[in-house]
């Protein structure tokens, strides 16, 4: 990993993309932990289950969201730093991804915790 950010962080949109994805998957678990408490028994989480009981989920299980965002942001970067000195494209197309990718889960976050408070 130590070799991997010097590589990706000389690029300036890839900095940028990763960075994004980053900023959202931290300020995703302070929401987090803001509202952990004022969560009700049960969260929407599952919505393309049908309409009703089958959508909801124990709140422990929202965590899912930054979990699921940050595994993609470091399978990104990993893949990103292996081949970012040959095909730059590719590592910015992974660090834009990252970050739309990121952005996506913390709105779904967002409408989750307006709903559920």
């Amino acid at each position: 990993m130590r070799k991997i950010l010097p590589i990706i962080w000389r690029d300036d949109f890839s900095r940028k993309g990763f960075g994004a994805a980053l900023i959202f998957w931290l300020v995703s678990l302070f929401l987090l932990a803001l509202f952990w408490f004022k969560l009700p028994p049960q969260v929407p989480l599952f919505y393309s289950h049908s309409w009703g009981e089958e959508q909801l989920a124990v709140p422990i299980s929202i965590f899912l969201l930054p979990g699921l965002t940050l595994f993609v942001v470091l399978v990104n970067l990993l893949i990103a730093g292996q081949f970012a000195s040959e095909e730059k494209l590719l590592a910015r197309i992974l660090a834009l991804t990252s970050s739309l990718g990121s952005f996506l889960t913390f709105y779904s976050l967002i409408r989750i915790l307006a709903l559920a408070i």
